[in-house]
């Protein structure tokens, strides 16, 4: 993979680009290769682990206006794939809009209820999304037992707030299928 992003730098004039399924592995190169398209102003990430330093190349990413991230949660927790993804949406004040992309796998990014699950995180047929704790230090990815689930509605509201300028789409996707990609 990392190979693969390396070689990004042919596309340098790019100005949409659309990634899916970007390894099992925060260590991929994806900050290193998107810091050098600059004229960039459209970014899916689709099913990707959103790395928690990411934020620092998109923010340099002047002419970036849209960012579709479809967060893959099959590798890893959901609540610290979904954490570092918002961690980096919330400091891109200057996108002009955002989907996010709730993908539902084993590992999944949503809980929905009449699973079998804690009853706290089930009322009202809602959706729940995992996520850690906040911290001054950013997130304990060590702190998966501390999990806090956010109702969709909430995790939009919360969106709108850090993102108060952007418009903003929130939708539940399928797994793209990894024999689809490697054909």
């Amino acid at each position: 993979m990392r190979l693969v992003y390396l070689k990004l730098w042919v596309i340098l004039q790019s100005k949409s680009l659309r990634l899916e399924c970007g390894g099992n592995s925060y260590e991929t190169g994806l900050p290193e290769a998107l810091g050098n398209l600059t004229k960039l102003e459209n970014l899916e990430l689709i099913e990707f682990l959103i790395p928690e330093n990411l934020h620092k190349t998109l923010e340099k990413l002047e002419n970036l206006k849209s960012l579709n991230v479809w967060p893959d949660t099959s590798n890893q927790p959901a609540a610290q794939v979904n954490s570092y993804t918002l961690n980096t949406v919330a400091k891109l004040k200057s996108l002009q809009q955002l989907e996010w992309g709730i993908l539902s796998n084993n590992n999944s990014s949503i809980i929905l209820d009449g699973e079998d699950m804690n009853k706290q995180h089930t009322q009202n047929n809602q959706e729940w999304i995992p996520f850690l704790p906040a911290s001054d230090n950013g997130y304990d990815a060590l702190s998966e037992s501390l999990t806090e689930y956010i109702s969709l509605v909430n995790f939009k509201e919360k969106l709108t707030k850090l993102l108060p300028n952007t418009k903003l789409n929130v939708f539940s996707a399928q797994t793209i299928s990894r024999e689809e990609v490697d054909s």
